[in-house]
């Protein structure tokens, strides 16, 4: 028996560790404890629920961002990068920065007078979509 062994408190506490096979019970314990953790973690992070209306939703996103940049005569240019929506506007004067800022969006760049970037995350290229369907 090994030195850890002899201690007077293992084998009351660890009966499976003073038998000789107690490298298989240490295996048994490792996967449920392991086994218990999966458990606890899949119960704590449930995904997120999916979002019955994404089309609708990004469909309304595009026509408030729409609305509050003027209206559709007063977008000259649309394109998109990964998370941005990069617009060129004609009149500054008609965004209303109040109303943008209420959409749902990260951020509001303006890097000059008339370009205007909407920082909207990893789902900019399906509001652009829906964007462009609103100019036309």
């Amino acid at each position: 028996m090994n030195h850890f062994l002899q201690t007077p408190y293992v084998p009351h506490l660890l009966p499976a560790a003073a038998s000789p096979n107690y490298s298989i019970w240490i295996v048994v314990v490792v996967v449920l404890i392991a086994l218990a953790l999966f458990v606890i973690l899949r119960i704590v992070r449930k995904p997120a629920p999916a979002s019955n209306s994404g089309a609708a939703s990004d469909a309304a996103i595009a026509r408030a961002i729409l609305d509050s940049l003027g209206g559709a005569s007063n977008i000259a240019s649309v394109d998109h990068c990964i998370t941005r929506l990069r617009l060129t506007i004609h009149d500054p004067q008609r965004i209303d920065e109040k109303q943008l800022k209420t959409v749902d969006c990260a951020g509001i760049i303006r890097p000059s007078k008339t370009d205007i970037q909407v920082v909207i995350g990893k789902k900019v290229a399906q509001i652009a979509e829906e964007f462009e369907k609103l100019l036309r």
